[in-house]
């Protein structure tokens, strides 16, 4: 599991720009233009994700921040790192920085018998109607075909999709769909903790229009190493990873006095 470490260095004084989404999307598809790894048209699973631009605090001329980028490709990570070297400056909405250092560094689940896994960006999740009338709580759909999991809704809804999701992504990523079985399989997470419910703004489209996102954040449990739990952190958890949501990092266990 390799991730790559950006780190950066402010060229003005700038707010936090709270809707870096698209604009650090779109850092990433110039940086694949034209290359094997160009997927900006491609429908369905990106397979990378990103970190929020930290520390989350306004800037100042001359601060530091970090970006982590992560997929299951290491040769993906490679690439961006070697292209990122010919890059001077960069603009992430009113925020402009050069770019000082690019690391690649390899993750290490635990070899403790648990460890957890806690969101880094909140994860986006909707789930359908149909779901919703299985466990007789239509009332909370109402009109519409799907929408987005909240922390009033039932979490067995929330973490039947999260899995089923990932499911989905590995074995697409993996390219053995027909071998996408989730009633098979036993459950990833064993114990979670929801944390808080978050709005975001994204700007999304070819007009950038401005929706509003509603996502969660979460401190997940394993059971061991795991293949699902090593995937999970490359290419994160829920939808709109190559948006930044659903970046995931490993939650040591804390140690007993």
């Amino acid at each position: 599991m390799t991730r790559l470490l950006i780190k950066l260095q402010a060229t003005r004084d700038s707010k936090y720009e709270t809707e870096y989404h698209k604009d650090v999307q779109g850092l990433i598809y110039r940086i694949l233009r034209g290359s094997t790894y160009d997927n900006h048209n491609k429908q369905g699973y990106k397979f990378f994700a990103f970190s929020n631009i930290f520390p989350f605090i306004n800037i100042r001329k001359n601060d530091r921040r970090n970006l982590i980028i992560s997929s299951p490709n290491d040769d993906f990570v490679s690439y961006v790192k070697e292209q990122l070297e010919y890059v001077q400056d960069i603009r992430i909405g009113q925020m402009k920085f050069r770019v000082d250092q690019c690391t690649r560094f390899d993750m290490k689940l635990p070899k403790d018998d648990s460890f957890g896994l806690i969101t880094g960006t909140p994860i986006i999740t909707r789930i359908h109607q149909y779901r919703y009338e299985e466990v007789d709580a239509s009332d909370l759909v109402g009109k519409y075909k799907s929408i987005y999991w909240r922390r009033n809704h039932p979490v067995d809804l929330f973490i039947n999709q999260l899995e089923d999701n990932l499911v989905k992504k590995y074995f697409e990523y993996h390219h053995r769909v027909d071998d996408c079985k989730p009633q098979e399989r036993s459950p990833l997470f064993y114990s979670y903790k929801f944390l808080k419910q978050v709005a975001t703004r994204i700007s999304t489209g070819p007009n950038l229009q401005h929706a509003t996102v509603i996502g969660t954040t979460w401190l997940f449990m394993l059971n061991g190493d795991s293949e699902l739990a090593r995937f999970a952190l490359d290419t994160g958890l829920g939808e709109l990873n190559s948006l930044g949501f659903g970046f995931m990092n490993i939650k040591k266990p804390e140690k007993r006095r």
